[in-house]
């Protein structure tokens, strides 16, 4: 995948807390944070795939994982500018509640979608050779990809969200809305590929774009 939670929080900062039931929850247990390193207890966080990139709600504050020190500790900061800037350490926490949550389906559901716009297998991502249908592996421009796989994560989980408000939700209206920041953002970014291997650019795909309107 080209992008994870904290991706999704850059976006939506109140995504967690706001549509935090369409989340896949990864386990539940109770922590403290001291300078910046949270230490839980009753979970593994190796055996739950938390790593740099995913989210903790910590008293219901979502903090992004910077890295995980440990099966029970983890370095966390609030939501920072980028990805490559200094951590912004919470405030020390004796006890705590913790949830490990995470938006990965659909943000696997979005990045199968890109491939399979481009004409790439999402069930094959290390096909390539000559006569096959080209893979994830030839793809070059991944990082200009992840802005679109999150809007495409967006709009399933806002859809998802809407189920129970209806067409007419403000749910259902930021749904549309991401869809059509991911088709207007996928036709400008497209899928650039290196299909010989040489790690130049030989084609650039955004094709099998459909507009979906509520009706």
């Amino acid at each position: 995948m080209f992008a994870t939670d904290r991706d999704l929080l850059v976006i939506e900062p109140a995504l967690f807390r706001d549509v935090g039931f369409a989340a896949l929850v990864r386990g539940r247990a109770t922590g403290s944070i001291a300078s910046g390193v949270l230490t839980v207890s009753g979970i593994n966080l190796a055996a739950l795939g938390v790593d740099a990139g995913s989210v903790v709600l910590v008293n219901d504050v979502a903090l992004e994982v910077i890295e995980r020190l440990s099966a029970t500790t983890a370095s966390v900061s609030l939501l920072r500018a980028s990805a490559a800037a200094p951590a912004v350490a919470p405030a020390n926490l004796a006890s705590a509640s913790v949830v490990v949550p995470t938006f990965a389906p659909q943000i696997q559901a979005a990045h199968a979608r890109i491939l399979r716009a481009a004409g790439l297998d999402p069930q094959a991502p290390e096909i390539g050779a000559s006569g096959t249908t080209p893979g994830e592996a030839m793809i070059l421009n991944t990082e200009a990809l992840r802005a679109v796989e999150c809007l495409g994560a967006l709009e399933a989980i806002y859809r998802a969200a809407s189920a129970l408000g209806g067409p007419d939700s403000p749910e259902a209206k930021r749904a549309d809305q991401y869809a059509q920041r991911y088709e207007r953002e996928l036709r400008r970014t497209g899928v650039v590929l290196d299909l010989d291997a040489d790690g130049a650019p030989d084609a650039r795909r955004a094709a099998g774009l459909t507009r979906v309107r509520r009706v």
